[in-house]
């Protein structure tokens, strides 16, 4: 062989050689390639998982440092963040329920500590035995102790302010209850020796009190002859405040209810001092004469005259009433005659006694006001019993507004300018075995939602109607006597009850019983009519027709002027306690004119002066069947 040959033929051996061992050394290399890169991979995931347990750890580490030092809205945070992670994971399951124990009872203690800073003892007890439902470890030992030592030391300092304060007012029965008190409550208080010492000086001094209580008794005893006595007042008063027993209360509670009599004048200069120091149980007695005392009444009194018809009680017609009972007023009065020294004109008149509380008055005269003689206002209640009500310048008596009541007992109403009795807007009347006669109007005028009773009573020789009525609500009358009216007996309109029991009806000028428009009345059979000028009944009156066929002449009923000389001064005291102004009834119909305002009465306290009076009329008890 050529050496050409050769040597191509060992170059393409020797290639040869080189391309497998290269081939060898790149799968060699292939494979460590492999080997390195599934090493990286592994420890790439060993890395991973660490890392993710790492993490895992650190949330819970974080949650638990979190419920530790109560920052409960990040560990709240980071509960829901882990459980995103590791939803299942047994130790956030453990870390939850620590969470809301913790939190629970945070919540607990916080409410415990508001309760003893507010000082309620029980409700701070109360709420810390709740902790124990939400963790039973928990020790409660030491804020129970905290609440117990607060409430001792609280209750401590009170007791101590008290005991202070009873020191100081001398009030030595409650020193050694207080005293008793502390010792019982707290005995190893520092000042629980001084404690001591004041309950038993306290004891000691109450010994004392005692034995001279006892001896004020007897001594007040011994005076006591069942009336008052001043100097039986005050032994039994100090017995009282000096001692314990209820006995020396009991006899004090009963000399002091003795009741005492005031003399005026003579006692008292001015009746209303008299007044504003009596008692319930007191009464007032005044003595015979005329005595200028207005007076205002705001509480319950009693007021009598010595000598009935002598004692006078007046005033100034143009400045006050003579009594102005108040609505907490209860004036109990007898024996008494009550007139105006002098008399006022047109709108500034007032009434004589204006009752806006409670009254009763017999055989008393109600004479010569310069308006009503007696003003029952604003659901006052009055009682008449044996009284007369003669020749004022209005009404004898007026009784208005809703509640007003006027009960009469064997009592004369007697020739008063305006009507004998007024009642409207709701006023109630109980007219009993009582006369209202020769007033210039009519004996009773009734209108607008009043209730009356009328019985056994005489409303005769009146200028207008005996009864009037205008739309009244309830009115019964029983056994009464119309008669000698210069107009009718009875005259009426619009609705109500009305109904009659055993009436007499006779001598009236105009006709016997007038029924309006609306008037449905019932027991009209039972009415006894006779000689009456015109028709007994007309149930159909319409005001068009002739009542009688000539007009009879008025009766001449004359009201004497009384002629008045007084010391007085002229101008009195303007200054006054209490103004009402009386609207007054609506007469369009029979009454006063439409546009005359009726004031009432102001209550002017004055001095006392002497007045030479007109003679006042006697109470004259008129037989009920005169003119029959």
């Amino acid at each position: 062989m050529s050496e050409g040959k050769k040597i191509a033929s060992l170059w393409e051996n020797l290639n040869h050689e080189r391309g497998g061992k290269t081939k060898r050394i790149l799968v060699v290399s292939l494979s460590i390639l492999v080997v390195l890169l599934l090493l990286c991979l592994i420890l790439s995931g060993v890395w991973s998982h660490h890392s993710t347990e790492r993490r895992k750890a650190a949330y819970l580490k974080e949650i638990e440092l979190f419920i530790k030092n109560k920052k409960f809205e990040r560990a709240a945070e980071s509960i829901q963040i882990t459980k995103e992670l590791i939803p299942d994971h047994p130790q956030l399951q453990v870390l939850e329920r620590s969470y809301h124990r913790v939190k629970a009872v945070d919540r607990i203690e916080k409410e415990v500590e508001a309760e003893i800073q507010r000082r309620n003892w029980e409700s701070a007890r109360t709420l810390l035995s709740e902790i124990t439902v939400h963790d039973q470890a928990y020790d409660t030992a030491i804020t129970l102790q905290k609440i117990n030592a607060g409430e001792l030391a609280h209750q401590t300092s009170g007791y101590l302010t008290e005991l202070r304060q009873a020191r100081a007012e001398g009030d030595l029965p409650n020193i050694v209850k207080l005293t008793q008190t502390l010792l019982s409550l707290n005995p190893q208080h520092a000042s629980a020796a001084r404690w001591q010492e004041y309950g038993n000086q306290a004891e000691a001094e109450m010994r004392g009190n005692e034995q001279k209580a006892e001896a004020l008794f007897r001594q007040a005893q011994q005076l006591d002859k069942g009336v008052y006595n001043e100097q039986v007042l005050f032994l039994a008063n100090q017995a009282r405040k000096t001692g314990s027993k209820p006995v020396y209360t009991e006899f004090y509670d009963k000399v002091k209810q003795y009741p005492r009599v005031f003399k005026y004048p003579g006692e008292f200069s001015n009746l209303q001092d008299a007044i504003d120091l009596a008692r319930p149980v007191d009464s007032i007695r005044v003595a015979p004469g005329s005595h200028f005392s207005p007076i205002i009444v705001n509480k319950e009194v009693r007021l009598y005259g010595e000598s009935a018809g002598e004692t006078i009680l007046h005033c100034s017609g143009k400045h006050s009433s003579v009594i102005y009972i108040g609505p907490k007023g209860n004036l109990k009065a007898n024996n008494l005659v009550i007139r105006h020294s002098e008399l006022a004109k047109g709108e500034e008149a007032f009434s004589l006694v204006v009752v806006e509380g409670q009254a009763s008055f017999a055989s008393c005269i109600f004479y010569d006001s310069s308006a009503h003689g007696l003003h029952v206002i604003d659901g006052g209640q009055t009682l008449l019993e044996s009284c007369r009500v003669e020749g004022n310048r209005w009404d004898g008596i007026a009784v208005s507004g809703a509640g007003s009541q006027l009960t009469t007992d064997g009592c004369i109403i007697t020739r008063n300018e305006h009507h004998g009795i007024d009642v409207w807007d709701g006023g109630q009347l109980t007219f009993d075995q009582s006369f209202s006669e020769e007033n210039e109007r009519s004996g009773v005028f009734a209108t607008n939602e009043v209730q009356l009773s009328l019985s056994q009573s005489t409303l005769r020789r009146n200028l207008h109607a005996g009864l009037t009525l205008h739309n009244p609500t309830r009115v019964e009358i029983q056994e009464c006597e119309f008669s000698a009216n210069h107009k009718s007996g009875v005259y009426g309109a619009g609705g109500g009850e009305v109904s009659f029991s055993e009436c007499n009806v006779y001598d009236n000028s105009f006709a016997g019983v007038i029924m309006a428009e609306g008037a449905e009345w019932t027991g009209l059979e039972s009415i006894d009519y006779r000689d009456n000028r015109g028709e007994n009944l007309i149930s159909d009156y319409d005001g068009s027709r002739q009542l009688y066929a000539e007009v009879p002449p008025e009766p001449a009923i004359v009201v004497e002027e009384t002629t008045v000389e007084e010391s007085s001064p002229e101008t009195a005291d303007d200054t006054q306690a209490a103004v009402v102004v009386d609207e007054g009834a609506d007469d369009t119909q029979d009454g006063m004119p439409e546009n005359e305002v009726i004031p009432q009465a102001a209550i002017v306290v004055e001095d006392t002066i002497k007045v030479d009076e007109a003679p006042v009329p006697a109470i004259v008890v008129e037989d009920a069947n005169d003119n029959q």
